[in-house]
């Protein structure tokens, strides 16, 4: 009987740790692979990169257009040459 009561006192005495470190690989496994996590925050910060990188072409693009439309305008173009 003092060998029952030995393991059940061991088993009562592990549980709390056993809860605690199983709460604390929770939070660790989150802090890096949730949805705010580490590897999530490298993946927004490269989106962004190449959001930044699609907007500095959109901007080029428009600059280009707008020299084109600018050029057609007011008395820089004969009006006989765009027909």
């Amino acid at each position: 009987m003092s060998v029952g009561r030995a393991i059940k006192r061991r088993l009562k005495a592990a549980i709390a740790p056993a809860v605690f470190l199983a709460l604390v690989g929770y939070f660790l496994w989150n802090a890096n692979q949730g949805d705010r996590g580490l590897e999530a925050a490298a993946q927004r910060q490269s989106d962004l990169v190449a959001a930044t990188a699609g907007l500095d072409r959109a901007k080029a693009e428009l600059q280009i257009w707008e020299r084109r439309v600018e050029s057609l305008r007011g008395n820089r173009i004969n009006p006989d040459a765009v027909d």
